[in-house]
């Protein structure tokens, strides 16, 4: 597993363009979409469309529901049947989601889940 050297300007401008982080703030591998850069998930879905298409990534085994699991109302039976009948995978918890994944990504030219996922562990 390699680590990405730093953010791409093109990375950042798109970023950037979504984000609610001031231009005045550096932006960082280990930014977290949810959490550091506070991107609701509506935003983020916005982000992340165009970052599969701007830079053409294969999604690969992207899933947003991964990093933004399903914020319904949860009545434990009615929600599993929903979720099965959509075809949505319910993983309870979120994963974190960060600038570095993108940009490893990019350098990859595919999503990975089990390679990104390993730099937020080596980043920890």
């Amino acid at each position: 597993m390699t680590q990405p050297s730093a953010l791409s300007a093109d990375l950042e401008a798109l970023v950037l363009k979504h984000g609610h982080k001031s231009k005045h703030q550096p932006l960082m591998l280990s930014d977290r979409i949810d959490q550091d850069l506070e991107m609701a998930p509506e935003a983020a879905a916005d982000l992340v469309t165009d970052f599969f298409e701007r830079f053409a990534i294969d999604p690969g085994d992207f899933d947003f529901n991964r990093y933004f699991p399903w914020q319904g109302i949860r009545i434990p039976f009615l929600t599993k049947w929903l979720l099965k009948v959509w075809g949505v995978v319910d993983y309870g918890q979120s994963e974190p989601l960060t600038l570095g994944m993108f940009q490893r990504a990019i350098e990859l030219g595919k999503w990975d889940t089990v390679e990104l996922r390993s730099l937020c562990v080596a980043a920890s």
